[in-house]
């Protein structure tokens, strides 16, 4: 439009120029006055849109106010190098200081120096836009003291096409305090219960030695036995799956033969009265082992035998009564472990089988023994999956193992034993 007007405007200071010193006649100076006119509507209706624009400013100002600066989380807008470009007051008012002082500055300069490399590979893994990140980690507030936050950026362009970041930041101090008291919790209750396990299992040896037990007072005895290994390998177990989860657990892969591990966990299993009644049959590549068979596997003893102790329970649960579970070992590129049980995964949790608290039907089922089983499993670098063969109505779950290289007949005949305790 300021186009249109100065083009007129020339227009019609050239008439005037061409028309100077002569007299206009009435019908030109009525045209002219109506120019005059019209040209001074035009201007009032730009200023009347201009206050209308401001007013909508100053109305979208105030929202960007409410939900930008005054957002119940830190909102933090970073460049290329790491520099804090914008942040909001609720970020400052986190760290306890004022947004000048952030501004300008390198986000390392408030984070706490032992928690520089957390960032270092949160901000590596920042590279495709779009694509959200997120870590954990402690900042420190102006008083020094540390606030642990949790940062999810993306990477976008800004109006002038360069890449930034833009993050937002939650304080979970307490929920950070709160997992730290249970953490402690657990490792008492570990603690607490490690001794009468292993008291009871040392009771368990001394009764087998006695020569005047009959064969059903040694059954009892060979399960009180397996069921103290048992409670062990899960307070164990539940110490590794924690470290997994935070991502602190590191652990030196070994190969060793899994078909032992099978056939021990599934004795385990069979003892236990509610599951006497079932029937478990464990196949090499499909056919009865022999003497002979092995099936090396490279991964980790203990969190083998706990990820197997729960899918294989799980199985025996799941079957009616008069079927049979199978448990087959395949030896090939890696190694392969497949539980096969008749009866099919609830429609509704098939989608989330192996995530945590997905449970159906079952009364003291807590979602957690295939989703704790994968965790386990992808720890050694392995994989796990779930088919439904509807057609048979049964539930297939196999897992990869890396295949072991080499003979390792020490570790195969002594695998580990549950810290504390005597070998049986």
């Amino acid at each position: 439009m300021k186009d249109t007007l100065r083009s007129r405007a020339e227009k019609l200071a050239a008439t005037d120029e061409a028309n100077a010193g002569r007299v206009l006649t009435p019908e030109e100076t009525s045209r002219t006055l109506h120019e005059l006119r019209v040209h001074q509507i035009e201007l009032e209706m730009q200023n009347e849109e201009l206050r209308r624009a401001l007013a909508e400013l100053e109305i979208s100002r105030e929202r960007y106010f409410d939900l930008y600066d005054m957002a119940p989380v830190g909102y933090l807008t970073l460049s290329e190098q790491g520099l804090i470009l914008e942040a909001n007051f609720t970020l400052a008012a986190m760290l306890g200081q004022s947004r000048s002082t952030l501004t300008r500055q390198p986000i390392s300069r408030f984070i706490l120096k032992e928690d520089q490399d957390v960032y270092y590979r949160h901000r590596r893994r920042l590279i495709v836009p779009g694509e959200s990140q997120a870590c954990e980690l402690r900042m420190v507030r102006s008083d020094a003291s540390p606030v642990w936050v949790r940062i999810e950026a993306v990477l976008v362009q800004d109006a002038d096409g360069a890449l930034v970041q833009r993050a937002t930041i939650n304080d979970i101090t307490e929920r950070k305090c709160h997992d730290e008291l249970r953490e402690q919790i657990e490792g008492i209750i570990r603690h607490d219960l490690r001794s009468p396990a292993c008291n009871a299992m040392n009771l368990a040896q001394l009764l087998k030695l006695s020569h005047n037990l009959t064969p059903e007072e040694h059954h009892l005895v060979d399960l009180l036995l397996s069921e103290g290994k048992q409670m062990l390998d899960t307070l164990n177990s539940s110490l590794d799956l924690y470290k997994i989860e935070v991502g602190q657990y590191h652990g030196e892969a070994m190969s060793f033969d899994c078909l032992p591990l099978v056939v021990s966990v599934s004795d385990t299993l069979l003892r236990v009265p509610r599951h006497q009644v079932m029937r478990l049959v464990i196949r090499s590549n499909g056919l009865p082992p022999v003497a002979g068979s092995r099936h090396p596997c490279l991964g980790q003893y203990n969190l083998l035998r706990a990820a197997l102790h729960n899918l294989i329970q799980n199985a025996l649960e799941a079957s009616p009564q008069d079927a049979t579970v199978f448990v087959n070992l395949t030896s090939g590129p890696d190694c392969r472990i497949e539980i096969r049980n008749k009866g099919l995964i609830p429609l509704d949790i098939r989608e989330r089988f192996f995530e945590k608290y997905a449970t159906s039907g079952k009364r003291s089922g807590t979602g957690l023994g295939a989703y704790s089983a994968k965790k386990m499993i992808e720890a050694q670098g392995g994989s796990i999956e779930m088919f439904t063969l509807d057609e048979n109505e049964e539930t297939s779950i196999t897992i990869h193992l890396p295949r072991g290289a080499g003979e390792h007949e020490e570790h195969r005949r002594n695998p580990p034993q549950p810290p504390g305790c005597v070998e049986s």
